[in-house]
């Protein structure tokens, strides 16, 4: 059960040496590295992601099975199709993409996750070191969000 310790600049361990269900931690692939804009896009390219608290290493995860939303593939169920229709009805309600990634990277590291253990599971990645990346890395790279609004607020 070896973890492997990154220096910056250090290339990841390949995804499949992540740890197993058999492991105390499964999806953690390594400790340590650097969080800046080159070590995230290499990062997220191939499917490693930060998810740490404040005052631990940074830890690099590669979760399997991932979510991965194939668009030519997604099917619109009459349920959320119903739920869509009464939220587009509201005139008070939008979804905005790529308007608001500052506030949304705040939002969600002061966001209360009430039944979720720790501070909040979205403050793990959203630590200051990962916030204070945000900005530079929206303009190197353009990450996007995607935000509910409610009345002009997110939501």
């Amino acid at each position: 059960m070896h973890l492997p310790r990154l220096k910056p600049g250090d290339p990841f361990p390949d995804t499949a040496r992540a740890w197993d269900d058999r492991q105390p931690a499964p999806g953690l692939l390594a400790a340590g590295g650097a969080l800046d804009v080159d070590t995230l896009q290499r990062a997220y390219r191939a499917g490693i992601f930060p998810w740490f608290s404040e005052g631990q290493p940074i830890l690099w995860w590669s979760t399997d099975p991932r979510m991965v939303l194939f668009t030519d593939a997604f099917r619109l169920h009459r349920s959320l199709r119903k739920t869509l229709a009464r939220f587009i009805a509201d005139p008070h309600c939008e979804i905005r993409f790529d308007s608001a990634f500052d506030k949304v990277i705040a939002a969600c590291a002061t966001s209360d996750r009430p039944g979720q253990s720790g501070t909040g599971s979205c403050r793990r990645w959203c630590a200051p070191t990962a916030r204070s990346i945000a900005p530079a890395s929206r303009t190197a790279w353009r990450p996007g969000s995607a935000a509910n609004w409610w009345a002009g607020c997110t939501a």
